[in-house]
């Protein structure tokens, strides 16, 4: 067994990024898989959507090396566990300019990737490209980026590129983008059809099969703290959720 680390990122906010990475995170658990999710977003919203706040150990300790990754890790459920974040975390934004502070999760995270213990790691990365974003990347086998389809959704996409590109060239060359996908999808919209038929003409091979169409159950599973399998499992949204994380788990499987 490999791990595979991902990055959910769009750098472009309300995107639906965090809640892709808890329902990925869920159904790939569900499966089986070993899951273990990093909240990388000073707002903490994966964190307060697992149940937890304010936590004595959390990402900005670990990224302090105040204690280990694997002393932060919290088990969430069967399957899951999650590295939480609170507010501290935007102090790493104000952190030294040395070479080594894009390292530093890669570098704290290396004894869980050795370990095996985890089929997959998820993080989840704020709207911002500030220092805790740059690390994700810098750590990460792939990124996949939400896209809400609406008239700006592709300049997010578009600095996600951009971002790629620059930390190929600079800490992380074997990084790659591994799809993109769109939520919050309205086929009965002109502009949701018209995004998805730009990315499908523009990046073909990148482009995922699955769309999370718009689903109010998907926004009362996050308000309650839960995923979308949990709280309404026969919705269009746990289905749409199902499709995209296999979607993810076979390119992962190849």
């Amino acid at each position: 067994m490999t791990t595979k680390v991902i990055s959910l990122a769009n750098q472009k906010g309300g995107v639906g990024k965090t809640l892709s990475a808890i329902n990925i995170g869920a159904f790939l658990a569900k499966m089986g898989q070993t899951v273990l999710w990093i909240d990388m977003d000073s707002q903490g919203s994966l964190s307060k959507s697992s149940g937890i706040e304010n936590s004595s150990k959390s990402i900005y300790g670990v990224l302090l090396k105040e204690y280990s990754a694997r002393e932060a890790v919290m088990p969430v459920g069967n399957n899951l566990s999650i590295i939480p974040a609170n507010k501290n975390l935007s102090g790493f934004e104000q952190s030294s300019s040395s070479p080594d502070v894009f390292f530093k999760l890669k570098d704290q995270l290396e004894e869980l990737i050795i370990s095996n213990k985890y089929e997959f790691i998820i993080i989840d990365t704020g709207p911002s490209l500030g220092l805790s974003t740059v690390n994700a990347y810098t750590c990460s086998d792939e990124i996949y980026c939400a896209i809400e389809t609406d008239s700006y959704s592709l300049d997010g996409l578009d600095a996600v590129i951009n971002t790629i590109d620059q930390i190929n060239k600079r800490f992380n060359p074997s990084l790659k983008l591994g799809g993109i996908f769109a939520t919050r999808y309205n086929a009965r919209k002109l502009i949701s059809r018209k995004v998805m038929d730009i990315l499908k003409r523009d990046y073909p091979d990148l482009t995922l099969c699955t769309n999370i169409r718009q689903c109010t159950e998907l926004a009362e599973a996050a308000a309650s703290c839960q995923s979308i399998f949990t709280y309404s499992p026969l919705s269009r949204g746990a289905f749409d959720y199902q499709q995209l994380s296999m979607e993810i788990f076979k390119k992962h499987k190849k």
